[in-house]
């Protein structure tokens, strides 16, 4: 059964995807920040029991999280009742979307793990002066991003993670301008996430990156923290498998509206 999850139980689904944050991020991100983009969180239950979330953004895509078998069919029925374009999930349960209803699958990040053991220094000749970051500074991040990625999070959201010590970070400056920057974000004591990695195109190749990925990486791993990050660029991919940096699972997409019924007919059944 898919339901609204209704307000006492919103714990228990967040509690579900924070059991897994890197993979949930895009999904955590909303329920805790950034819900002016969801149009509903739902659960799947099984024997009442939840066994998955599924959110239904306002741009007609979805994400959907679970670790269960779950009833595709029911699920596929659903989605095409409130005509979801794409739903987002793990690659596992993907694959069997693909093999059940004959949908194409595109790779959207590679989720990376790095336990404290495995840290490696990237080398780097490069001795510029490092800064922490603070919430003051989320402008400047922001304007980084803005020229380094199609899309980010708002200035507010920057803002807030810093000021709540949700996460930190460290920047290289050129006066007021920050050139490169490293944060991260859903910190506990035993984990974070690395986002927001960014470079400006005219100061690349000099190693910023990979100092600040030295000196912050080193410091979560003297706090005993296993780091997680979701990475698209093959490029940027190759840097933290030097870091130490290990491929865990991806995250893909199920383009339901680009199959036609005759071919989607022609999937297997599961």
């Amino acid at each position: 059964m898919i339901r609204i999850i209704q307000e006492s139980e919103q714990t228990q689904v967040l509690e579900m995807l924070r059991r897994d944050t890197c993979v949930n991020y895009f999904m955590v991100l909303s329920c805790l920040w950034d819900s002016d983009k969801l149009s509903r969180v739902l659960g799947v239950y099984t024997d009442n029991t939840l066994t998955g979330v599924l959110l239904i953004r306002r741009s007609g895509n979805a994400h959907l999280y679970s670790k269960a078998t779950l009833n595709l069919v029911e699920i596929e029925t659903f989605l095409e009742e409130n005509q979801v374009d794409a739903l987002i999930l793990e690659n596992t349960q993907g694959q069997l979307y693909r093999k059940a209803f004959n949908y194409p699958l595109n790779k959207q990040a590679t989720v990376m793990t790095l336990i404290p053991m495995a840290l490696k220094k990237v080398p780097t000749e490069n001795t510029s002066p490092i800064k922490a970051i603070e919430s003051t500074h989320a402008k400047a991040i922001k304007a980084l991003y803005t020229i380094c990625f199609k899309g980010s999070l708002s200035e507010a959201l920057i803002e807030k993670n810093l000021k709540e010590s949700t996460g930190r970070g460290l920047a290289i400056f050129d006066g007021e301008t920050i050139i490169s920057v490293v944060q991260t974000i859903f910190e506990t004591k035993d984990s974070a996430i690395l986002f927001g990695i960014a470079t400006h195109p005219d100061c690349r190749g000099r190693g910023f990156s990979s100092q600040l990925l030295n000196a912050l990486l080193g410091s979560l791993v003297l706090e005993g923290k296993t780091l997680h990050l979701l990475v698209e660029d093959s490029v940027a991919m190759a840097l933290y498998a030097k870091c130490g940096f290990r491929i865990r699972t991806t995250i893909v997409k199920v383009d339901r509206m680009k199959v036609s019924p005759i071919e989607k007919k022609q999937g297997s059944k599961p």
